[in-house]
């Protein structure tokens, strides 16, 4: 597969994911990393991936492909990884190995941009909807999105939905007009609380990136969709 190539901000809300794709009729055999050293070490089966900043992106099957997770990497952990793939097919009983480099560049920036507070009341059932977002310009490019929930827990919602309800989810949207977009269709009162969202966007006019934090304090307000009564 081709070379890709990637600079990636480093922080510990922000991971940066590295993959070789394949079909979920597929089974994942095998995944090894080559770092930018030389050294080779198995991810799949076995994680024996060397450290703490370096993860196998584990899947339930049949999803699993051979992918890796970069969380808070340093920039000394900056260079070429080759992914070595191997699958086999469930079609004709075959296998195959597809190998990709992956040119990464890690930098660290503690600069964000803190958006004010939005406060919401909000009546919930299963045909209103209600959405939080960071807005950008349709000229940048959305590189990742994460939510905090009230309870603490940091998922990520862009560019892989790890959200844990299925009553919150990532607002999907054609590109250039992606944008860091969380919402809520039926949400129970007991997701009521403070969400925090952070957002990485590569700006086109100068290819910098930038990150931006923004709080909504949402109180989720059950109403029967059909007569209109808030339920006590």
């Amino acid at each position: 597969l081709p070379d890709e190539t990637t600079t990636h901000l480093s922080n510990p809300h922000i991971p940066k994911t590295i993959g070789i794709a394949k079909s979920f009729l597929d089974k994942l055999v095998s995944c090894h990393v080559v770092y930018p050293n030389g050294a080779t070490y198995e991810a799949f089966p076995t994680n024996n991936l060397l450290h703490d900043e370096i993860t196998f992106e584990s899947a339930v099957e049949p999803f699993n492909s051979c992918g890796i997770g970069f969380r808070n990497a340093p920039p000394t952990l900056s260079g070429t990884y080759e992914l070595i793939s191997v699958v086999d097919h469930s079609a004709d009983n075959s296998r195959s190995m597809t190998r990709q480099k992956f040119h990464l560049t890690f930098y660290y920036s503690d600069t964000w941009t803190i958006r004010s507070t939005d406060h919401y009341t909000f009546l919930t059932n299963q045909l209103i909807g209600k959405t939080m977002t960071i807005p950008k310009s349709f000229l940048d490019t959305l590189e990742s999105c994460h939510v905090i929930f009230p309870n603490g827990v940091v998922y990520e919602a862009y560019p892989k939905d790890n959200t844990p309800h299925d009553t919150v989810f990532f607002l999907t949207a054609a590109q250039p007009f992606t944008s860091c977009a969380i919402g809520f269709r039926g949400a129970p009162t007991t997701l009521s609380g403070t969400y925090e969202l952070m957002s990485l966007v590569n700006h086109r006019a100068d290819s910098s990136q930038s990150l931006t934090r923004q709080r909504f304090h949402l109180t989720l307000v059950e109403i029967d969709p059909w007569n209109g009564e808030a339920n006590n």
